[in-house]
C-alpha cells in the first residue's frame, strides 16, 4: 500500500501510523503517538480538518484536502479520505484516514 495510513481515537489523538505515514511527514511512530493532528497541520488547514471531524462524529464520510508541515519544514499537500468509527449507540470513538499525494492536473 502506498497510501498513508492513521487513525486517532475519539479525543483526537494518535494511535495508529503506518510507515508511509511516517514518511510522509518525517517523524517517527513514537513521535506522532499521544498527539492531535493539529500540530502537523498549516493553520489554514486546521480549520478544515476541525469541520471534518464535525462530519466524522455524525458517521459520515468525506474527502478532503490538507496542507502538513513536515519535520523538515517543507509542505506537503495531500488528499485525505476520513472514516468515521462508531460504537453500536453511534458514539464517535475515532477516525481511520487514508492520506495520499493529490495527481498533478
Amino acid at each position: 500500500m502506498n497510501d498513508g495510513l492513521v487513525c486517532i481515537d475519539a479525543e483526537l489523538k494518535i494511535n495508529y501510523a503506518n510507515h508511509r505515514f511516517t514518511e510522509l511527514l518525517g517523524y517517527s511512530t513514537e513521535e506522532l503517538f499521544g498527539r492531535t493532528l493539529h500540530v502537523f497541520m498549516e493553520t489554514t488547514s486546521q480549520a478544515v480538518y476541525d469541520a471534518q471531524i464535525v462530519l466524522r462524529r455524525q458517521g459520515k464520510q468525506s474527502l478532503y484536502q490538507i496542507d502538513w508541515i513536515r519535520r523538515d519544514g517543507t509542505p506537503i499537500t495531500t488528499l485525505v479520505s476520513g472514516t468515521p468509527f462508531l460504537d453500536d449507540q453511534g458514539r464517535f470513538l475515532g477516525e481511520l484516514c487514508s492520506r495520499h499525494r493529490p495527481h498533478p492536473a
